[in-house]
């Protein structure tokens, strides 16, 4: 059973999530790749960070106080002005301290660029590993995100020029941005992700229309309700499911039209064991060493 195990956020489950002590550390560890989620600033810079505004559960300021509030919006704040906030550590009284009660700190960390990334793998010694680069737009929310053809349009200007391009898997939920990027970047890798707009709040009670926003010109709709078939058609080489939203019929489909599949969120031993008994390609969590204790037992 050959299963890729990517470190969601770069191994959020010991590490400062989004860093680049995390990437490396992950890299020592042995995972097969690490994802990062990626914003474009003001000044055209793409930084790591998973939310459109600064956590204030992750961000310090300069007299080291957490954020009382979200912020700042990331695309409208320059690189030097991001690089004032500590993101290496996690505030104990928030949601994500208790999510990942096993994670270390960082302090001094500042917000991770591209080419710090980049550097993070160019220094690795061992054979090549992937990068999960996820590209954060959101159709629905133009005020804290970054036009998908313009994010495409800086990313094109570095990413086929990196020592990494190779092993870069793009991946978003904004179909938009993946029609375009494969445009632009011709032997770029592609990762469609998906999740039941249900599980959302913002998006629960949403129209037809407006979930259908997500995916452009592919709606799954249009493809007999296959997301297999729509990422097919839209020449994607990865479709990304949530693991809650994970079947075994459907991995075979989409094995059947030559995609692979890789899924995300999956962090208990239970959640991991059910997402890997589909048969997907590649797992993406928080956890790799459990990940991989699993996938051994499996094979013996």
């Amino acid at each position: 059973m050959d299963v890729t195990l990517i470190a969601s956020e770069a191994g959020a489950g010991y590490y400062p999530e989004n860093t680049v002590s995390a990437v490396r550390q992950s890299l020592i560890d042995g995972v097969d790749g690490c994802e990062l989620d990626f914003h474009l600033t003001a000044d055209n810079r793409f930084v790591a960070h998973h939310d459109y505004l600064l956590n204030p559960a992750l961000a310090r300021d300069q007299n080291g106080n957490w954020l009382a509030a979200p912020g700042p919006v990331i695309k409208n704040t320059t690189l030097n002005d991001l690089r004032c906030y500590d993101l290496g550590m996690v505030d104990p009284e928030s949601k994500i301290a208790r999510r990942y009660p096993d994670r270390g700190s960082s302090p001094g960390e500042r917000i991770a660029t591209f080419e710090d990334v980049e550097q993070a793998y160019l220094e690795h010694a061992e054979s090549p590993v992937e990068l999960w680069f996820e590209a954060k737009t959101d159709p629905f929310d133009p005020s804290h995100t970054t036009p998908p053809e313009q994010f495409i349009g800086e990313l094109a200007k570095i990413l086929p020029l990196s020592p990494v391009f190779s092993s870069t898997v793009l991946i978003a939920f904004d179909w938009r941005l993946l029609a375009i990027a494969r445009a632009a970047m011709k032997d770029l890798q592609t990762g469609f992700l998906t999740v039941d707009f249900s599980w959302l709040p913002k998006y629960a009670s949403a129209n037809t229309s407006e979930r259908a926003g997500w995916f452009g010109d592919y709606n799954p709709a249009d493809y007999a309700d296959s997301i297999p078939q729509a990422v097919k058609a839209a020449g994607g080489t990865y479709w990304s499911p949530y693991c809650r939203d994970l079947d075994r019929d459907t991995v075979e489909e989409a094995h059947d039209l030559a995609i692979k599949v890789s899924t995300w969120g999956a962090n208990t031993e239970e959640e991991i064991s059910q997402a890997l008994a589909t048969g997907v390609d590649s797992l993406t969590t928080g956890y790799v060493d459990r990940a991989k204790r699993i996938l051994s037992a499996m094979r013996n």
